[in-house]
């Protein structure tokens, strides 16, 4: 992302633009375009970092360019040892562009002479410096720049050589696109450049401001259902998310087929809509990486692992140094049982991003295997992971290992070290989980004490997780109480609102409304495809509903994600579960694969192991 100062005077009116050699470059599939902070010599700190978003947001509309995500210049920006809010101008632009190993930077300019604006824009070839395309126009007054730098965005496209059909097909006029004020604009381009610094709370307040000085402003509502969305505000990020569609011609074609994808996945949980809008998103806009990820993501929540791979693959094609499309292949290779494979990736990965997450799911991943390679996964991980965080690891082989009593050893020192770092909220969650453990793998009296320790529980996301225990294992009555308590906490905190609403499908099954609860699981997993142990439910509510084809889908897609879900004690026995309908759909065969692989799960289990005894009465 560069940009270099060119002032050329011009007509109030016209635009003109120019080729470097009188040739048009082609553009391939995988050549990145950055796009540099604006130099402005205007003396107008309303123009810092606007007018740069009128830029992307009118090159990205066509599906000819590739533009560079701002976190990932960020990230280039920590490579290099530079502030993040240092200008990306001039040396700097040119420098990252070619760390990015982007194809050409757009460098823009504004300056002001008497009472017009002359903007200028240059893309620069990223290797040779050398433009290969300009435009430049001028405004009469300040109201008129934004329309005129997304003229001049539209001479630079034509400048690039992007042909004249796609021009004339993707050209949404700037005022339309995002914004006439420039008074809204820029609290919109200060919530992104947060974003991409910061993170995506820091950056809500700024998309709320623009939206309320431009009530039609559609990006603005759509970047706001985005960040609400990633930081946990569910009905937030609905609203947004639904403002943003229902304002079609306000924005341009890219814009409006990610808004109708997160429509559909937000307000309707349409999965049938969501599925629609990744495709039309892939077919019209083929060289976007974040739509093939997404699409993946889709099709791993659905366990459709072999689709899911090919658009992580074509994802890492079209975003080369994006680590999300590399680590989510990593994990799908996982989930198809090519541990080789994936391990080589993980160890690849983790050699640039020294990442504690990925680094524990391997380590639990080979656990779960049997893999031999166990104990040098789990040494990586103590080299790079706090001592807490190995300890629930730990927790949780144990439990799957059905040796509750390492369980509670290391539940022990785990309150320790949490005690010993006072982080009493981290101790009280981890006092109730013990107990949710315990309630599912013992039953009885542990039952009882869940419940009691929800009583006293501060923590809503406690609750909510207590309630989906007590779905899970029966307990409705009290299911319903504890959902219904956090209720209004679930409005606006994801990790309170996915398992109170798995907690209300187990009620609703239970008064049976299975096929409802079903449907409700599917909605859920439309909006949250990631959130993968909600299969883990969706299959017991199948199996409540009589549908033992869709019960057994949704088991097996629990069991082929238990690297990335965790080996907790909610799925413990989802082999039992998926034997127990090939038992009823007479695959004896089938079952018996499904017990023979928990009696090696659990070979070396507690002998007062509950699940155990349950086990072998099915097993003579």
């Amino acid at each position: 992302m560069t940009r270099t100062r060119l002032y050329v005077l011009v007509s109030a009116a016209a635009v003109a633009a120019s080729a470097a050699c009188h040739r048009a470059p082609t553009f391939a599939d995988t050549d990145l375009v950055t796009v540099a902070d604006f130099a402005n010599a205007t003396g107008d700190a309303m123009f810092d970092e606007s007018l740069r978003q009128v830029v992307i947001n009118q090159l990205q509309q066509s599906p000819y360019f590739v533009i560079v995500p701002d976190q990932r210049i960020q990230r280039t920006l920590r490579s290099l040892r530079r502030s993040p809010n240092e200008p990306v101008v001039e040396i700097l632009a040119r420098e990252v562009c070619q760390k990015l190993g982007a194809r050409a930077t757009v460098n823009g300019g504004i300056a002001k002479a008497g009472e017009a604006f002359t903007i200028t824009l240059d893309a620069v070839d990223c290797a040779t410096g050398a433009s290969i395309g300009k435009a430049q126009t001028s405004a009469s007054k300040k109201e008129d720049v934004i329309a005129k730098v997304g003229d001049a965005t539209t001479e630079l496209r034509k400048a690039l050589g992007e042909p004249a059909d796609s021009l004339k097909k993707y050209d949404v006029p700037a005022v339309n696109a995002l914004t006439k004020s420039i008074d809204a604009l820029r609290p919109y381009a200060m919530g992104n450049k947060i974003r991409a610094t910061s993170g995506d709370e820091g950056a809500i307040p700024f998309f709320e401001r623009a939206g309320q000085l431009d009530a039609e402003f559609a990006q603005a509502w759509s970047k706001l259902g985005v960040a609400a969305s990633n930081t946990g505000h569910v009905e937030d990020a609905r609203r947004a998310a639904k403002r943003a569609f229902d304002l079609p011609e306000r924005a341009t074609t890219f814009d409006r087929a990610y808004n109708t994808w997160n429509h559909a996945a937000r307000v309707t949980r349409d999965t049938a809509a969501v599925r629609g809008a990744l495709d039309q998103l892939i077919k019209t806009y083929p060289r976007d990486f974040a739509a093939r990820n997404n699409s993946g993501v889709y099709h791993t929540g659905h366990g459709e692992f072999e689709a899911a791979l090919e658009d992580y693959r074509q994802a890492a094609l079209r975003g080369p140094d994006e680590p999300v499309p590399v680590i989510n292949i990593a994990y799908t290779l996982l989930f198809l049982g090519r541990r080789d494979e994936a391990y080589t990736e993980i160890a690849q990965y983790l050699k640039t991003r020294p990442d504690p997450g990925v680094a524990v799911t391997r380590w639990v991943s080979a656990e779960e295997a049997h893999d031999p390679r166990a104990n040098e996964f789990r040494n990586a991980v103590q080299t790079m992971t706090p001592p807490a965080q190995v300890l629930g690891a730990q927790s949780a082989i144990a439990v799957w290992r059905g040796r509750l009593a390492e369980f509670a050893k290391l539940q022990t020192d785990l309150r320790g070290q949490l005690k010993a770092s006072k982080n009493d909220d981290a101790m009280a969650a981890v006092w109730v989980n013990e107990r949710m453990v315990r309630a599912v793998l013992e039953r009885g009296p542990a039952i009882e004490t869940l419940k009691s320790a929800l009583k006293q529980s501060k923590s809503a996301v406690s609750v909510a997780q207590g309630a989906a225990v007590l779905g899970s294992i029966g307990d409705i009555a009290a299911a319903e109480t504890f959902a219904a308590a956090v209720q209004s906490e679930a409005a606006n905190a994801q990790a309170v609102f996915i398992p109170a609403t798995v907690a209300q499908a187990y009620v609703r099954a239970s008064r049976g409304e299975a096929k409802q609860a079903a449907a409700d699981l599917d909605a859920l997993l439309a909006e949250f495809p990631q959130t993968l142990e909600i299969n883990y439910h969706l299959g017991r509510v199948r199996e409540m509903a009589g549908d033992l084809n869709g019960a057994a889908a949704a088991y097996r897609t629990v069991i082929a994600t238990l690297p990335v879900i965790g080996l907790n004690a909610n799925v413990t026995s989802v082999r039992m579960h998926l034997g127990n309908v090939l038992t009823k759909q007479g695959d004896v065969a089938g079952a018996r694969t499904q017990f023979t692989a928990l009696v090696e799960q659990w070979k070396d289990a507690d002998t007062q192991f509950a699940l155990l005894k349950e086990l072998k009465a099915l097993v003579k």
